[in-house]
């Protein structure tokens, strides 16, 4: 974005004017440094400065920098920079000013980027009506409404961390990068990183943003600690005159236990002392005075690490961040009492534990008021950290910042220990199964909710442990909690380390209640109970896939048995509350006691990305929860609606921030609860169960018998190993084609080449010719086509027709002419050996030739996605990507055809598909089995004959995407699911109520949320 080239003065005049417009007192206009123009005013007493500044990123750094210069000069700490924005169409403010008119016209809708920093109001508007924000600007002030933004702080610094480490990149700095690896423990991992220079780039990256981690914090201890008898701070303004050395003497000053592991890298002593670099130092030093961090506490450290620090260098840490929004939402769920214990057995950068802390002290507020907090919050932070609040992780550097954290929540208090410590929480395991288990059960005892106080603990204590960086010989004690809180580590378990799988499969007891194929946060699920009390509560961020799935089962068996669930909430609008995570997520509050009938679980939806919620609002929202989960009428989806507040006049204030919708426990025995949980609406799965329902109410009314989908006729197809094998072997037919051969197209723009390396140029009844797509010279001729090859499918990408006739790629069974030039160029494995079993080839291609090809994965949602099924008068081999289906005849494989290509079959794939494979979706073999169809074998003649004529009508129809079929409601499509529906029993007319809340509710609105 480049600033509008105004006429400075002109401006300014007709700022001053509608400033005066809209009600504010205007000062004398100052010149302060050269060529900035600073206006004073006023808003109901309070006073500000507004200058015309460059808000383009490359430009801020020093925008703030002078801006700081100009605070201290005028003595008024409220700024408001001012970038305007010009619009298509729209005059150029200033460019003619002849009348009153004119101004008011000119300036009336001038669209801003606004920058205000003020002691109640921070944030960085990328655009807004200059009208709309002075009025917001009036309102804020007479309500005494105040908003400290995170994201503009986050981008402010962000900025500041990009603009050191650009300088630091042009700077010898060898000492630095062995400095951080060593005082951080990352020799280990960046020995397994081949590419130095990118360890380089990421260490450096890292280096930037803990020395501004340091200067902030700085900035915030000498804000908010004490002051002396002459109400002056303890601690100097950071200034910096002509060494870059000299700012270790102001951070030696921060004594605090916790923020000394901050200071403990001194990085300064080897930042190379260049101009360049003091240069960029002190502006940034300027620029974060500006910014009143000091007022935003809440998870600094962790909420910085994640947002400054680029995903590959979190990666190199082991280091992945639960959202705060999620964080606040899940500890407002779980934490009743304001006296309850709380444990985070893999407590990351302390983030759930920071809003464990802020939940009880806002229970505090509640319940015995504010000024008895501010009275005691000594006393209360004291009892937070050292007593009620703890986590454990496996990271070093996590615990640093975890501690870091709580001990911000209040930085003028010097806690004696706080409770996070350096270690693998599953290592507990053994002495909490041998000392503890045995004493814990499901019934609740009232003394289980007492308060672990430092003079009245309950129970013995189960370990001693030393926290993270302490410098004396301390140690806490670990009782059990009344509340566990925690984003265990999603890793699959085959790819943990060795020693870690095998100290799981010894802890025979653990792996009893999780079962052995549970990935690594199930273990903690099941630790939790053994750490938990009776009547306590579980809150996790896991993977939706918790509720599906044979490897899951036994875990989830133990949790439905053994806990309450409470409350399940899934993001509508996006995939996970965890950052980084590979697999979709949700919360779950779970309360450990045995669920009765009549227990209730409320399943939320949320319709709001995560940034679209304040803090405010997610309290509201959790507020809102907990009374629907009380008073809400069963089985009715219930909309919560918040008032988001929005700047923009163009949005509405009052948005759907969630759906709701309260289940009697005993449904679960009739419906798991992932058949509540897939895609992005409430009301959408809460119609296609009572579609299934009704669905088996009117088999059963029509005397029509549904069974199981025969999921054992599934069979594995071609399987392409060793690695590079499909190379050899499978050629692929480009999409475009004539009835004569193959339509010249580039292929490079034909998706079903996409993936493929022997591409069919030109076939006839005798031979066919291929070549490498890299390598589209070479050209090989298979002049035999009877006997060295084979009709394959490779890919369904782009087969638009559900019979494939003649259109399909080959299988190659036998060696060819130049064979080997297409053996040296492929990935094959094995290729030095120059030995192939061209045997082996045959056999397998015979054992996987099928008349019905079931694609394993499918991307419903793409525009190369035509049909989840395809059928072939002969014999085909069928491609690993491929499920072959073993039919017993050419009728049966045409209903089965039929049946998988229906709206049937995509609403089983939208509700029991794997939904943490992202865009596409994967049914295992175990969630068929819930596939009730008609049973081909009773089918009547009549019906026989009538889907072999529909079949024959359609087989060379060449169908739209999925995407269009249901949108645009193809004729085609609609015929095909009549006739699916009515072979399950449904007339006419029930078939059009159906079709038309399946199309209309159901299936468009989902297609079209993916559009």
């Amino acid at each position: 974005m480049k600033m509008p080239q105004y006429e400075n003065n002109l401006f300014v005049a007709e700022l001053v004017a509608f400033l005066r417009d809209v009600k504010y007192e205007v000062g004398k206009i100052v010149k302060v440094v050269p060529s900035t123009i600073v206006i004073p005013f006023s808003v109901h007493t309070t006073e500000f400065i507004a200058l015309i500044g460059n808000l383009h990123e490359d430009n801020l750094l020093m925008t703030l920098s002078t801006s700081y210069k100009i605070v201290k000069e005028v003595n008024i700490p409220n700024i408001i920079i001012l970038h305007p924005v010009s619009s298509p169409g729209r005059k150029k403010v200033g460019s003619s000013l002849s009348s009153q008119r004119q101004h008011d016209h000119s300036l009336k809708d001038l669209q801003c980027k606004i920058l205000i920093l003020s002691d109640f109001w921070v944030q960085l508007i990328e655009e807004a009506d200059l009208k709309a924000f002075l009025a917001e600007l009036s309102l804020r002030i007479t309500q005494g409404r105040s908003r400290i933004d995170w994201q503009t702080i986050v981008k402010l610094l962000n900025i500041f961390v990009k603009s050191l480490y650009k300088v630091l990149q042009t700077e010898n700095t060898d000492t630095l990068v062995s400095e951080v690896v060593t005082k951080l423990e990352l020799s280990s991992v960046t020995d397994e990183i081949k590419k130095k220079k990118a360890i380089r780039r990421q260490i450096l990256y890292l280096s930037s943003y803990l020395f501004i981690t340091q200067i902030l914090f700085y900035q915030i201890f000498r804000t908010i600690t004490h002051v002396d008898k002459n109400m002056k701070s303890l601690h100097p303004p950071l200034t910096v005159s002509s060494n870059i050395q000299e700012i270790q003497a102001y951070f030696s000053r921060v004594s605090h236990t916790a923020f000394r592991t901050i200071y403990r890298i001194k990085l300064t002593e080897f930042f190379p002392s260049t101009t360049a670099i003091l240069n960029r130092v002190n502006q940034i030093i300027d620029a974060i005075k500006l910014l009143r961090v000091h007022t935003f506490t809440h998870d600094l450290t962790g909420r910085l690490f994640n947002e400054l620090i680029p995903f590959d260098v979190r990666k190199l840490l082991a280091a992945f961040y639960t959202h705060p929004m999620a964080a606040e939402l899940v500890a407002a769920l779980t934490i009743d009492n304001e006296n309850d214990t709380v444990l985070d057995p893999a407590c990351g950068t302390g983030t759930l534990l920071v809003s464990a802390y802020r939940r009880k002290k806002h229970l505090i507020h509640s319940k015995y008021g504010a000024d008895f907090f501010e009275s005691n919050k000594d006393e209360i932070h004291h009892q937070f950290v050292e007593y009620d609040l703890t986590g454990f992780d496996i990271m070093t550097f996590a615990t640093y910042l975890a501690t870091i954290n709580l001990a911000m929540q209040q930085i003028s208090v010097l806690p004696t220990i706080i409770r996070v410590a350096n270690i693998d929480a599953l290592n507990l395991f053994p002495v909490l199964s041998e000392k503890y288990a045995k004493k814990i059960g499901d019934e609740c005892r009232q003394s289980s909710k007492e308060s672990q106080h430092r003079n009245n603990p309950p129970l013995k204590p189960l370990i001693s442990i030393k926290p993270t960086y302490s410098t004396k010989k301390d140690t806490f004690f670990l009782y059990p909690v009344d509340v566990i809180l925690m984003n265990p580590p999603f890793t699959a378990k085959e790819k943990l380390p060795k020693k870690i799988q095998t100290q799981l499969n010894d802890y025979q007891h653990l792996t009893e209640l999780s079962g052995k194929s549970v990935n690594y946060w199930g273990y903690f699920l099941v630790l939790a109970h053994f750490l938990i009390r009776p009547c306590g509560k579980i809150g996790a961020i896991i993977p939706l896939n918790l509720f599906r799935g044979k490897e899951n089962k036994k875990l989830r068996d133990f949790l439905l048995t053994h806990y309450h669930i409470t409350y399940i909430v899934k993001l509508a609008k996006e995939h996970a509350f965890s950052e980084g995570a590979q697999f979709k997520d949700i919360i779950v509050v779970a309360e450990k006691t045995k669920p009765k009938k009549e227990s209730i679980t409320t399943i939320v939806y949320i319709q709001k990305k995560k940034n679209e919620l304040s803090f405010e609002n997610t309290h509201e929202l959790a507020q809102a929860i907990v009374e629907h989960h009380t008073h809400a009428p069963l089985n009715t989806v219930i909309r919560i609606n918040l008032n988001l507040s929005p700047l923009s006049k163009k949005e509405e204030r009052v948005s759907v921030v969630a759906e709701l919708f309260n289940v009697p426990y005993s449904a679960f025995k009739n419906h798991p609860p992932m058949e509540f949980l897939w895609g992005g609406s409430l009301e959408r799965a809460v119609l296609t169960l009572k579609f299934w329902e009704n669905l088996k109410k009117k088999a059963q009314q029509r005397e029509r018998i549904l069974i199981q989908f025969p999921v054992e006729r599934l069979r594995e197809g071609f399987h392409t190993s060793p690695a590079g094998i499909s190379q050899l072997v499978f050629i692929t037919r480009p999409r475009f084609r004539t009835s004569t051969g193959i339509k010249s197209v580039s292929i490079s723009k034909d998706p079903r080449t996409t993936r493929a390396f022997l591409i069919l140029t030109e076939e006839t009844r005798e031979h066919i010719k291929f070549s490498i797509k890299k390598n589209p010279s070479l050209e090989f001729l298979i002049a035999n086509k009877e006997t060295h090859v084979l009709p394959c499918l490779r890919t369904a990408t782009a087969v638009s027709s559900i019979d494939l006739g003649n259109f399909h790629d080959y299988l190659i069974i036998h060696p060819y002419n130049k064979w080997n030039i297409v053996l040296q160029l492929s990935k094959y494995k094995n290729k030095e050996s120059q030995k192939f079993n061209w045997s082996k080839i045959q056999t397998e291609a015979e054992n996987k030739r099928t008349l019905l090809l079931v694609p394993r994965r499918v991307g419903l949602y793409s525009v190369n996605t035509h049909l989840l099924a395809f059928y072939c008068d002969k014999p085909i081999v069928a491609h690993d990507s491929f499920k072959i289906f073993s039919s017993h005849s050419k009728t049966e494989a045409k209903y089965y055809s039929l049946l998988l290509n229906s709206v049937i079959t995509i609403l089983f794939y939208f509700s029991h598909s794997q939904e943490s494979t992202g865009e596409y979706k994967d049914i295992k073999s175990d969630d068929w089995k819930e596939f009730l169809i008609p049973n081909y074998s009773l089918l009547t003649t009549e019906e026989k004959e009538r889907i072999v004529a529909f079949f024959d009508s359609i087989r060379d129809v060449s169908f739209p995407s999925l995407t269009e079929q249901f949108i645009q409601k193809n004729p085609i499509r609609v015929a095909l699911d009549r006739l699916i529906l009515e072979l399950y029993g449904f007339s006419s007319e029930e078939v059009d109520k159906w079709l038309s809340i399946l199309y209309d509710q159901i299936i468009i609105p989902s297609f079209k949320a993916r559009i």
